[in-house]
């Protein structure tokens, strides 16, 4: 009888092969049911974290790292920096701090370097409708500065420095509709000049305007933001942030619901049979 020793060697390595990854996938499964519970709640918080963050772009009040440290939220380079990421998938967390690095540093250049030129545009266009801004004591208010008195309430809209840049319909529909309401009003205006001793607010009163003249007064603004700032690159790298993060947290939503496909526990049981 003739054996035929390499076919049976063969056979042998093959059996023996598949036995390891076996006795691989069953260690890596059974790990895998333990840090289940673990590994999904940290990837239901990285979900609410980056919600935060496409949320601010949505909202044209794109995030920065400030936000999250008044709030004591840890981001995910602190997580990764604190080994708190280690049982997650490596890549996906590469990706997660490439974006998380792109999206907040976007926020804190738009807050620090670009909102800050708003003062100046806005008294320069407040000039252009021949209207001083007076110094008060906390604030540059206009001419035409009323107080409340009894039975006579002034309406108050705040305006922020990036709702100038994003061309933010609401400021439009506010003054529109506290005209047609007969609301004595004032747009409180954020400018955080970065000066020192600058203001930080500029109050301006309806009681300068006629209803067409503050309309014509907003669109000036517009106007001279285009013309002092980059606005063009501003919505173009907003846009492609916002579509980063919705990837992000539709991704980060599925590894919630299921943190170990099961091909991935699979190529994992393969690999660890090669560590």
């Amino acid at each position: 009888m003739n054996i035929d020793w390499l076919t049976l060697g063969v056979n042998s390595a093959i059996s023996l092969f598949l036995s390891f990854i076996m006795f691989s996938l069953g260690l890596r499964a059974g790990k895998e049911r333990t840090d289940r519970k673990e590994v999904r709640e940290k990837y239901r918080n990285l979900t609410i974290y980056f919600d935060e963050i496409l949320k601010g772009f949505k909202d044209n009040v794109p995030k920065k790292w400030s936000d999250f440290y008044v709030k004591e939220v840890l981001t995910v380079r602190e997580l990764d920096e604190k080994n708190e990421l280690l049982e997650l998938n490596y890549r996906l967390i590469k990706r997660l701090l490439h974006i998380e690095l792109d999206s907040l540093k976007f926020g804190h250049v738009l807050y620090h370097d670009e909102a800050p030129k708003i003062g100046d545009i806005l008294q320069d266009s407040l000039k252009e409708h021949d209207i001083e801004v007076k110094d008060g004591s906390y604030e540059y208010y206009t001419p035409g500065k009323i107080e409340p008195k009894p039975g006579r309430s002034i309406v108050l809209i705040q305006v922020n420095q990036l709702q100038w840049i994003f061309k933010d319909k609401s400021i439009l529909e506010a003054i529109n509709r506290n005209y047609d309401q007969n609301n004595v009003f004032y747009l409180d205006c954020r400018i955080n000049t970065n000066k020192p001793n600058d203001k930080s607010n500029i109050k301006i009163y309806s009681t300068d305007f006629t209803k067409e003249q503050m309309i014509d007064f907003v669109d000036t603004v517009f106007k001279n933001v285009e013309q002092n700032i980059d606005i063009i690159d501003i919505y173009n790298k907003q846009s492609k942030l916002l579509k980063e993060n919705q990837k992000i947290v539709k991704l980060l939503k599925k590894k919630t619901k299921e943190p170990y496909p099961f091909w991935n526990t699979v190529g994992n049981s393969i690999t660890d049979l090669f560590k």
